[in-house]
């Protein structure tokens, strides 16, 4: 007696459906979205995991995948030897802005775009820190509003 075997007719199987579900680029949720974590979020989940709590815990704890944790891990001393790029003048920039809203000063895009390079010159330029120059860019101004 050997066993029936069944065709894909009679599972209702289609075989077009599978091929078509693997070729296809859709991520599992397609409401997801890719999320960017600063330093100082990467340095709170590492030492979190240094007082010797595990990579599941963490990612449960901080709601982050583990295998996201594990790459972090790897990379720790890049991590946290990372410096901040231009803390100075971004600091001295907000305060700047501060001030003049509490002055009552309407600030425009263009006026912290400005102020922001003048800021930038004094701090790396004038001190030779760096030789790159800073392009205040609508792309700037938005990531700096975020």
């Amino acid at each position: 007696m050997e066993p029936e075997i069944s065709t894909a007719q009679e599972m209702e199987f289609d075989p077009n459906s599978v091929l078509s579900s693997i070729d296809s680029n859709e991520t599992a949720n397609p409401n997801s979205k890719r999320i960017r974590y600063n330093l100082e979020n990467k340095a709170k989940v590492l030492y979190f995991h240094k007082q010797g709590k595990s990579i599941n815990k963490c990612a449960k704890h901080y709601s982050i995948d583990r295998r996201l944790i594990s790459r972090w891990i790897k990379l720790e001393p890049t991590i946290l030897s990372t410096k901040l790029k231009r803390k100075k003048y971004g600091d001295s920039l907000i305060q700047w802005i501060m001030e003049n809203r509490i002055k009552g000063v309407c600030l425009s895009g263009t006026v912290i775009k400005i102020k922001a390079a003048e800021f930038y010159h004094q701090y790396y330029v004038l001190t030779n820190q760096s030789n790159v120059e800073f392009k205040s860019s609508n792309g700037w101004f938005t990531n700096f509003c975020k």
